[in-house]
């Protein structure tokens, strides 16, 4: 009686011990991420005009037919020949006439047909009555950068704030704000804008600019001085 109460106990004991050796081998709790995985996360999708990318994407349209447009994290947003990026992008519209779009965290938009490139903290498009506006704006002590290639050389304009004004499709209006620095050197590679082929657009902001009039306007100014140009378009400087 006793010698089989001990023999079932030590076949017990043994699968127990068993149980425990399959049960209990190390799991890492960090499993290595390699770029591919992180990579995947980015969401890319065609929605309208709009080719969105972003980690988190969402989606939705109202009852009166508006459609929204939320991309944070490596976000951005390419329409026709310009494309935004920045860590945050709200879009709204209805159509090409009601279009409106904000831009927060290291934003930068390129437009390939004008050779435009955009750089800031903070940025709004808007359509109104005088037409298309595009606000750029920094944090304290920092400045938003404008720059435009033309005939292999570029035009640099620094400031606290700039605002660029499209009253039509060919002229473009361009404000700047206090801290106001200028600058006209040859091209550089890294200046060229370059985006994927894609069909023109009516949404795309930057479409058709063929004389631009350029206002610098600084709290520290105090004198007018007007300088022409031989190409298409008309350069005025307020210092």
């Amino acid at each position: 009686m006793f010698t089989r109460f001990f023999v079932v106990l030590f076949c017990l004991t043994g699968i127990h011990d068993l149980c425990l050796a399959e049960t209990s081998a190390p799991v890492p709790r960090h499993q290595p991420k390699d770029d591919a995985a992180i990579l995947a996360k980015v969401k890319t999708i065609q929605f309208g005009p709009f080719e969105l990318k972003a980690k988190d994407l969402k989606l939705s349209s109202t009852y009166d037919d508006q459609n929204r447009i939320s991309l944070t994290g490596n976000a951005q947003l390419t329409c026709g020949q310009t494309r935004f990026s920045a860590d945050r992008i709200e879009v709204s519209y209805k159509d090409q006439q009601d279009l409106g779009m904000s831009l927060e965290g290291n934003i930068e938009i390129e437009n390939e047909r004008d050779q435009l490139r955009l750089f800031a903290r903070y940025a709004s498009l808007i359509n109104h009555a005088q037409g298309r506006l595009v606000i750029l704006g920094s944090r304290d002590r920092e400045h938003v950068t404008l720059l435009r290639t033309s005939n292999q050389k570029t035009t640099q304009i620094e400031a606290s704030r700039i605002q660029l004004l499209f009253s039509n499709l060919h002229t473009l209006r361009i404000t700047a704000f206090d801290n106001v620095s200028i600058t006209e050197r040859l091209a550089r590679s890294t200046d060229l804008v370059e985006i994927e082929p894609s069909a023109q657009s009516e949404f795309d902001f930057f479409d058709g600019i063929s004389i631009t009039e350029v206002q610098i306007d600084s709290k520290k100014s105090q004198n007018r001085t007007r300088q022409s140009r031989t190409e298409a378009e008309k350069l005025q400087l307020l210092k």
